[in-house]
């Protein structure tokens, strides 16, 4: 009984999901996302002055 209501749950929400994503009001968000890995990213030209920079200083070599 209850492994029979899980299933109808599961199924209703699986149509309810396959309906939002598939629906018109959602394509052109989709789309949008799907071209974000093509992007151009912005260069960050950040050089560290020494290699130890990036990390805090608890972890950092010391200088003697």
């Amino acid at each position: 009984m209850i492994s029979g209501i899980f299933t109808i749950a599961a199924m209703t929400a699986f149509a309810g999901i396959s309906w939002w994503a598939y629906s018109r009001r959602n394509t052109a968000r989709f789309e949008e996302a799907s071209r974000l890995p093509l992007g151009e990213d912005e260069v960050i030209a950040l050089a560290p002055s020494s290699a130890d920079d990036h990390l805090p200083p608890c972890c950092r070599r010391s200088a003697s």
